[in-house]
């Protein structure tokens, strides 16, 4: 009976620490219960040990599970990250096309503002030209006379006394020169319809001296003489007051030109105070060209004689039908 209840004791004892999931004091009792029931093994304890560890496995099966929901919660957070992350590209590319058309839009200005500054360059230029041009008519007005015996009669004693150092003569087509002051070189160059240039050279010594350009009738029409340009070393220069004042200039005084009307054409003086070299062009000749072309009185003839005999021819022919 003693032996029977301890027997019972240890057996109690033994499930208990079944129970509380000390695996080891089962192991280390499994083989004193197989012993005390004469080897036979006891099927409680087996029981007992099977339910300690299917509690430590719901345990781990818990946490598994709660693993298992975090990761479900942060996948479930992942759409939103992602609906996130396209709200972003989609700000970012509504900021690019802005940024864009801000670009395209500053680009376009920039190109207006630069039309409107050429358009306003052009204008500009314009203007200056005009101003010129007008500018240079007036001048060509006052510079302008009609010549007199008083003038003819100063321009031959240039002539005698070297002060007019060259005469050049510009036709239809062609141009020549003639030297009186044989210090005094003068060349044509760039000969055109519409211009003619002339340089003169000389020594450094040399005195104040004046070039005398006549136009003949053939080559300008005198109503329009206002529209030709006058330049000394390209740029226009200004009328003097009379023949007199080109034909006594001195070393400190400026370049002047004036301009006279004569039966044959016209004749412009320009006067060089000093000397190296000096290039005096007549600009605009086509502007000052005869209206009507004025033809010489053998090529009227011509034509007279052809007409008279295309006359008489067309009687004959007439004559014959009749």
């Amino acid at each position: 009976m003693i032996n029977y209840q301890i027997k019972s004791i240890l057996l109690i004892s033994i499930l208990v620490l079944g129970f509380s999931g000390n695996v080891d004091m089962f192991e280390k009792y499994d083989k004193s219960i197989s012993n005390i029931f004469h080897g036979e093994p006891i099927m409680p304890i087996q029981l007992a040990f099977a339910e300690s560890d299917g509690e430590k496995d719901s345990g781990s099966s818990d946490k598994s599970s709660e693993q298992d929901n975090s990761n479900n919660i942060h996948g479930n957070e992942s759409p939103y990250s992602n609906e996130h992350q396209s709200e972003n590209n989609g700000l970012q590319f509504n900021e690019s096309n802005q940024t864009q058309t801000m670009h395209e839009g500053e680009n376009k200005d920039k190109k207006e503002l630069d039309q409107e500054n050429n358009n306003n360059t052009s204008e500009h230029q314009q203007e200056l030209d005009q101003k010129s041009e007008i500018e240079n008519e007036n001048n060509n007005v006052n510079a302008t006379h009609k010549v007199t015996e008083h003038d003819l009669s100063s321009i031959q004693s240039a002539k005698t006394n070297e002060t007019i150092a060259a005469e050049v003569n510009v036709g239809m087509g062609n141009v020549d020169h003639k030297s009186i002051d044989s210090n005094v070189t003068v060349k044509t160059e760039n000969f055109t319809n519409d211009s003619v240039a002339i340089t003169v050279n000389a020594s450094s010594g040399t005195g104040p001296k004046v070039i005398l350009i006549n136009l003949n009738s053939t080559t300008i029409d005198v109503a329009n003489v206002k529209y030709l340009h006058v330049m000394y070393d390209g740029q226009l220069i200004t009328p003097a007051a009379n023949v007199d004042e080109i034909l006594h200039t001195t070393s400190s005084d400026q370049p002047h030109y004036a301009i006279l009307i004569t039966q044959s054409g016209a004749q412009i003086l320009v006067s060089i105070p000093h000397f190296s070299t000096h290039t005096i062009t007549l600009d605009s000749l086509s502007k000052v060209m005869p209206t009507v072309p004025e033809f010489p009185l053998s090529v009227i003839a011509v034509f007279a004689l052809m007409i008279t005999t295309t006359i008489a021819i067309a009687r004959k022919r007439l004559n014959l039908f009749t």
